[in-house]
């Protein structure tokens, strides 16, 4: 599963905002091409071992470009195997164009979940609540807004400050809350206590070289149980590997072997509500399976780097052979 949403970085002329700029041109002027680069992303992303996959919007950032690539998600599924869920992400940031009427963007993504649900291009919705994203309130106002129109909910929480979002999700009934590298000692009681998976993404911290990582054996030990994710995208995390992503969360989150298979897998599955068909080897569930080149187990994060993946099998169908 990849959770694809790019970086802050806009002091540079980087970050969200450069990303938004390159595919609502790429949207209006290449859509083959796009296409085509989803198409090989999704192809490395299968012989690394992935057979299920969240794909995120947020990139467009007006109506037109956000239910675009919600539509590119719903073409890209008829191309290839790998089992898309799409979220729609249009609460990632405010884009320059509503920069003096926060207000405004606000109602406008009311009406991106609205069109995304009546033309069943969504899932899920996200939102980012954080200091230079979205304040708790409007987070609120936009995520009942889903839940009334009949999406799933998710967030961005605790990524760099801790504003509450974290309860937000849980008070809503989130399906998932990503990032919590600041999360409180409050939001893990209350995540303990709740069905929200919380989704940690080492790959963004390492890549930036931050090291600040989200306390994985607290949530743990707490009893909350936690998702890994690549959180894919071109300015914070250009990785596509859940081997490599593994072999972080044992090294950097202090992660056991268990503890990471069970988090890129069945913990995984419940992040996207589909615990009852993927996830783990049951009667009655896909048959989604990985032989693997390896002695034991805990090879898988041991191998650093390595793509240990011999074949991947979706649906029952071998797909990639080594």
């Amino acid at each position: 599963m990849y959770l694809l949403k790019p970086s802050f970085g806009e002091a540079n002329g980087g970050g969200i905002l450069s990303t938004v700029r390159k595919t609502r041109e790429a949207l209006d002027n290449d859509w083959k091409g796009l296409k085509e680069d989803c198409l090989k992303r999704l192809k490395t992303a299968l012989s690394l071992g992935t057979t299920t996959m969240e794909i995120k919007s947020g990139y467009g950032l007006d109506l037109k470009s956000e239910l675009a690539m919600l539509e590119m998600v719903k073409e890209l599924q008829k191309s290839q195997p790998v089992d898309l869920i799409p979220t729609l992400l249009g609460a990632h940031t405010i884009p320059p164009e509503y920069k003096e009427k926060r207000r405004g963007y606000v109602e406008l993504v009311f009406r991106m979940i609205e069109t995304a649900k009546k033309k069943k291009l969504a899932e899920f919705c996200d939102v980012f609540c954080e200091d230079k994203a979205f304040a708790l309130e409007e987070a609120r106002e936009i995520l009942k807004k889903a839940k009334k129109a009949g999406l799933k909910l998710k967030l961005h929480a605790s990524q760099f400050n801790d504003l509450g979002a974290m309860e937000l999700g849980i008070e809503l009934g989130a399906t998932s809350i990503d990032h919590l590298e600041k999360i409180s000692d409050r939001g893990i009681r209350e995540m303990a206590r709740s069905k929200t998976i919380g989704i940690l993404l080492p790959g963004c911290e390492f890549h930036l070289g931050t090291k600040n990582y989200a306390p994985a054996r607290k949530i743990i030990e707490a009893g909350a149980p936690v998702a890994l994710a690549t959180d894919f995208n071109p300015g914070s995390s250009p990785i596509l590997s859940i081997p490599v992503i593994s072999g972080l969360a044992c090294r950097e989150l202090k992660m056991t072997p268990e503890e990471v298979i069970s988090a890129v897998t069945i913990n995984a599955a419940h992040a996207i509500s589909r615990a009852k068909e993927i996830g783990s080897l049951e009667a009655g569930k896909k048959a989604d399976i990985l032989i693997l080149d390896i002695k034991d187990y805990k090879e898988l994060p041991y191998w650093f780097g390595a793509n240990s993946v011999c074949h991947t099998i979706k649906n029952g169908k071998v797909i990639v052979s080594c």
